[in-house]
């Protein structure tokens, strides 16, 4: 599938997905800024409800409404350092998905259902296979109906009560009194089974208030077409990044890392310390993957002028260019700073105790992290095995050397 491919079964299940709604009475929402009042950092996690938010803090009832929204998943940095875990969601990603008021309360368990049954409806479009999981220790308070329960049964899908501990789906809004109690849908057709998204019951003040409902749009198409990775889906994916994408977890990535800098730049008017703390992360992260993956700064490059060229944004594609490079280039120095100080023998020592005594790994890597803590600050899987590389890497020109000179 190349980039226009993609960008055309993009449109067509957004158009399907504005449609199931709209015939319903649902407006559709223009996206908010990914640097929303709503949410001060980039973590913009519950980002379709942010339109309903100060309805929600004045107890009003406005227009139920759906929306397609960027958002930025920051907490997934802590996945991207880790070489074991696979890139299973993206942290730049599109949501679709919307908000349902409760305008007569003796109605909500209708109108909570008929959400579910709408979702169900549209995710049956794309996938055989469909999963409605409910948290039995929620059960109380997801009125999903015997009849809706049937409906999704009778399509040959399966709605499972999970006992597994699912505070996950126990969702709080930053706000007083709000809270909310979900379901989860999972879909598949030939790979595995993958998390698509959640239909949330909210309450405010114990009182059924309305539903928040959605899923990532990323996630449906990799999985609907049977794609190599989620990345491979994302709205900036280029030809270029494609073919990086299909190399592997690590090359995966890379992307990630480099789209949500690319985001960071587009989106912040001023970089403040939490979004500095963040971007610095990325970057970090970006770096070690290079050293990991032999891939040189050259093609980091091409990657990054290729989704300029072929992506709307904000600011101009020089400036952010330009400050993509200059990021980079600090990150770096700063890297190659820590390899050639005079600490670096007593680094690369615990790195290979963490990483040679498979016997006992955990308790090592948990002293090694604790002697790190001076040269580094939450220092990820991917960092360790990056400065080992790259010192054996250094070490061994060195001995080249002294080898000619003698």
């Amino acid at each position: 599938m190349n980039y226009n491919e993609l960008q055309n079964v993009r449109d067509e299940i957004i158009k399907k997905y504005f449609l199931t709604y709209q015939e319903k009475g649902f407006i559709v929402n223009e996206a908010l800024p990914l640097d929303n009042k709503e949410d001060i950092t980039i973590d913009f996690t519950n980002c379709t409800i942010c339109t309903a938010k100060e309805n929600i803090r004045k107890n009003l009832h406005g227009s139920d409404y759906i929306m397609i929204q960027p958002a930025m998943r920051n907490t997934h940095i802590d996945t991207i350092g880790s070489i074991k875990e696979k890139n299973i969601f993206l942290s730049y990603f599109t949501m679709m998905g919307g908000f349902k008021y409760y305008k007569n309360i003796l109605n909500y368990e209708k109108d909570f259902n008929d959400i579910i049954v709408s979702e169900f409806e549209f995710l049956h479009n794309y996938f055989d296979k469909i999963i409605l999981t409910i948290p039995v220790q929620y059960c109380d308070r997801i009125p999903v109906s015997q009849t809706t329960i049937e409906r999704i049964k009778d399509s040959q899908c399966q709605v499972i009560y999970s006992e597994d501990d699912e505070n996950n789906l126990k969702w709080k809004y930053g706000i007083n009194g709000v809270k909310g109690y979900g379901t989860r849908w999972e879909v598949s057709n030939n790979r595995d089974i993958v998390n698509w998204g959640n239909t949330i019951n909210v309450y405010r003040d114990d009182v059924p208030y309305g539903v928040d409902f959605g899923g990532g749009l990323e996630t449906l198409i990799y999985a609907y077409k049977d794609l190599p990775s989620s990345v491979y889906a994302n709205a900036l994916l280029t030809d270029l990044v494609k073919e990086l994408s299909i190399k592997g977890n690590l090359y995966e990535k890379i992307i990630d890392c480099i789209i949500s800098i690319i985001i960071i730049f587009d989106s912040k008017d001023t970089i403040v310390l939490r979004d500095k703390y963040i971007l610095d992360e990325y970057s970090r992260l970006l770096n070690c993957l290079l050293i990991l993956t032999d891939t040189s700064f050259k093609q980091i490059q091409e990657i990054t002028e290729s989704i300029l060229k072929n992506c709307i944004f904000n600011k101009t594609k020089e400036e952010i260019y330009d400050k993509f490079l200059c990021e980079m280039d600090m990150t770096f120095k700063n890297f190659d700073l820590l390899i050639c100080s005079s600490n670096i023998d007593r680094i690369v020592y615990l790195v290979n105790i963490c990483y040679n005594n498979s016997d006992n790994w955990q308790k090592n890597k948990k002293i090694a992290r604790s002697h790190f803590a001076k040269y580094f600050r939450n220092l990820k899987e991917i960092e360790l095995l990056a400065i080992l590389k790259k010192y054996n890497s250094i070490e061994n020109n060195q001995k080249k050397i002294r080898r000619k000179r003698k």
